[in-house]
């Protein structure tokens, strides 16, 4: 698998209106050299458009978390003048969950696996986290095209759920040209626009083997915290984005506000305009240290969400032509905090 950076022929540039928006929507974080998030005021955090500190005593899972990925090495690259120099669209795209009836003691998708939390009393989840290692890639068979995208996110797994902000990094080998990348990348994916871009992160380098940090905050009603640093070189990218994306699917726009239905850890089967992606042989890949957190109250404070009562999803290709509705991603709960999904050739 090819590493990040360089030249990608299948990438592009972000159309002009989604540059446009991005410049006029998102802030991207640029504290000053050798900045440390951990002491700062919770205002300072915010200026630099990193995610909040949680609070330590209603939400200590969290709270590790954030801490761990604050620490040094952090290190975020200046911030381009023009801001869309950071990004590139991929030519893939994400969707939320397609769930297929099959007898497993796992629920079944045809393009997402791993888990997923809803609160029992129906609390806004408004914060997930989790790491993962990035794992190695093939063809699952001779001259096949595959992608692969492992992310944490909020929403997208209800039927009726039409927004679904997520971070995160993706494998993939395509044709014509030949070509393969690994990438981070993130996305606020919304039923049905059709502007509602992969976007890459160009400044942030991956390898294989990589440990990632990912989360994704709801940090208004209208507005998420997208963070993930590269655990094994010490670099982040860390932006806030105010959404203005409207409903388009009935006769008066309305507001796109993050949904707070589920929480998930997903490695998902990604699409090209026109065909399916094979997933690629991953062989393992194991989420740690998975959290979730509710907000209650007038001020939105957050509480960790247990995830002992998390439901898994294993992936099954229904277009595979060598076994109808083939396993192909197999998930197993390890702890309350990590799952381990297992490809099965």
């Amino acid at each position: 698998m090819a590493l990040s950076g360089g030249q990608h022929a299948r990438l592009s540039p972000l159309p002009r209106r989604v540059a446009d928006r991005l410049e006029k929507h998102l802030r991207v974080s640029s504290p000053p050299p050798g900045y440390d998030p951990r002491d700062r005021p919770d205002s300072e955090l915010a200026s630099f458009a990193l995610p909040p500190r949680p609070d330590r005593s209603t939400a200590p899972e969290a709270y590790r978390n954030w801490l761990r990925a604050m620490s040094p090495p952090l290190v975020f690259p200046p911030r381009p003048e023009v801001l869309a120099d950071m990004f590139a669209v991929l030519p893939t795209s994400v969707r939320g969950a397609r769930f297929a009836n099959v007898r497993s003691i796992a629920e079944s998708s045809r393009n997402w696996s791993g888990g997923y939390v809803r609160p029992k009393d129906r609390s806004p989840v408004a914060l997930v986290q989790g790491n993962w290692h990035v794992p190695s890639t093939s063809a699952p068979g001779a001259g096949a095209e595959y992608a692969m995208s492992s992310w944490v996110g909020l929403d997208g797994n209800d039927p009726a759920s039409i927004s679904m902000p997520q971070v995160g990094v993706q494998a993939a080998h395509v044709e014509n040209p030949s070509e393969e990348w690994l990438l981070a990348w993130w996305q606020w994916w919304v039923k049905p626009a059709p502007d509602a871009l992969q976007i890459a992160i160009l400044t942030l380098p991956i390898t294989i083997g990589d440990e990632i940090y990912a989360q994704v905050q709801a940090v208004g009603p209208a507005e998420a915290s997208f963070f993930i640093k590269n655990m094994a070189q010490g670099v982040a990218f860390s932006g806030i984005y105010s959404s203005p994306i409207t409903n388009q699917t009935g006769p008066t726009p309305l507001r796109l506000d993050v949904e707070g239905r589920t929480a998930e850890w997903i490695v998902e089967r990604p699409v090209v305009p026109g065909h399916d992606l094979w997933l690629p042989d991953f062989g393992t890949l194991l989420f740690t240290n998975c959290n979730a957190a509710v907000a209650s109250g007038a001020g939105g404070i957050l509480t960790d969400l247990q995830l002992d009562c998390s439901r898994l999803i294993a992936l099954h290709e229904w277009d595979d032509p060598r076994v109808r509705g083939r396993l192909a991603s197999k998930p197993g709960r390890e702890t309350s905090t990590a799952f381990r999904l297992t490809y099965v050739a």
